[in-house]
């Protein structure tokens, strides 16, 4: 249970990292926050895209007020996640975006469609928030509890950066792939 704060977050910075394309369900991100500004009368929840794709001029066009940067260089991806409080990804089909997994290590939140291979890396209510695709209001939901009760930035923040750490890890996951190939092996030179 979500203890109740009196501190409420006023701005939220929000940052999407990929393609545009219509199957990265940017559409319900953005619906979403437009729903949770115009509750609040004003622009509480801003929004970064940073990507490129068949998309981005009709987007541009369409969301005047999201803040659109294009290809960003790889090199330049953790600052920028760093510069925001989460990362959402609203896409519809996914396998194991490595755009997740920047954010989780940089000790970041996310929200994400609960689609194919993301709850193998969001696990709901400890490292970010996992929401049915095209659910534009269940997303609003979750961006808005980062509002209600900022500490969650900050507990699931370290929760995001501790999975990668232990789950994620290439050099834990090559000792583990090492055993397992070890234990394949056939014992005392025996031949099965």
């Amino acid at each position: 249970m979500i203890k109740k704060e009196k501190k409420v977050l006023k701005h939220l910075k929000i940052l999407y990292v990929g393609n545009l394309n219509p199957e990265k369900g940017l559409e319900y991100l953005f619906a979403a926050i437009a729903s949770i500004n115009h509750d609040v009368g004003s622009e509480t929840v801003q929004l970064t895209v940073a990507g490129n794709g068949p998309l981005l001029k009709q987007y541009q066009e369409e969301y005047p007020s999201t803040h659109f940067r294009g290809t960003v260089p790889r090199t330049e991806i953790p600052a920028m996640i760093n510069g925001h409080d989460l990362v959402v990804l609203p896409t519809l089909v996914e396998s194991f975006p490595n755009a997740l997994l920047e954010a989780m290590a940089c000790g970041k939140p996310v929200i994400a469609s609960k689609v194919y291979g993301i709850p193998e890396m969001v696990t709901n209510g400890y490292n970010g928030f996992l929401v049915p695709p095209k659910d534009a209001a269940v997303l609003a939901d979750a961006i808005t509890n980062f509002q209600k009760y900022p500490a969650l930035l900050i507990t699931m923040g370290k929760n995001a950066r501790k999975t990668v750490e232990d789950r994620f890890n290439k050099e834990k996951q090559m000792a583990e792939l090492f055993q397992m190939i070890e234990d394949a092996l056939p014992k005392n030179g025996s031949q099965e």
